[in-house]
């Protein structure tokens, strides 16, 4: 009776310690790409504090800033919005190159450094306001952004990029100095989920 047993409990056992080792791989699997993406984001955060210590021109600063940003995050484009002060005026700048800025402009029919949020407008853009709360936000609608800003782009242009440009999320992240809201950092992704 007893060896009639232990060939039974044999496989169960066999196949529980399979299960238990299949579970463990894919826990220290996910538990690496964890590292893995850790580790990209800080590779861009370093890169970006290097960055802004050797560079004195404020174009360059920008551009290795947005295409750091794209890279350690993941996004497909990232646009800097900074505020004048003296005008209470936003103004955009854009990595230079990126394809998907390129096709944007296309699609507008203007370049995005060349658009502006006046202070006439920005109360009625609930995206900045809510930047200006210094709230992050994370919307799917790219219209909502857009609202007020010079020249004016027709609501259905602004659907067909977003749709051509396959932009399912946007994440935008106050910038502070000093206590104060100084513009902000949009991101784009074609992902569903960003992190």
């Amino acid at each position: 009776m007893r060896e009639y047993l232990d060939l039974v409990f044999l496989p169960t056992a066999l196949a529980v310690m399979v299960y238990g080792v299949r579970i463990s791989t894919r826990f220290n699997r996910i538990k690496e790409q964890a590292v893995e993406r850790r580790n990209i984001q800080l590779t861009a955060i370093n890169h970006i504090g290097a960055t802004i210590r050797k560079v004195n021109d404020l174009k360059s600063v920008i551009d290795d800033v947005l295409k750091a940003v794209i890279q350690g995050l993941g996004f497909e484009v990232c646009i800097l919005a900074l505020v004048d002060r003296s005008s209470e005026t936003v103004h955009f700048y854009v990595p230079q190159g990126n394809v998907y800025t390129q096709r944007m402009a296309e699609l507008f029919g203007v370049e995005i450094p060349d658009m502006v949020l006046p202070a006439a407008n920005i109360r009625n853009n609930s995206a900045f306001m809510a930047i200006r709360r210094n709230k992050v936000l994370v919307r799917n609608d790219l219209t909502e952004m857009m609202y007020g800003i010079k020249p004016d782009i027709p609501v259905e242009k602004v659907v067909w990029a977003q749709r051509s440009l396959g932009f399912r999320k946007f994440v935008v992240t106050p910038l502070v100095a000093e206590q104060r809201v100084v513009g902000a950092l949009v991101g784009a992704s074609t992902k569903n989920y960003v992190e």
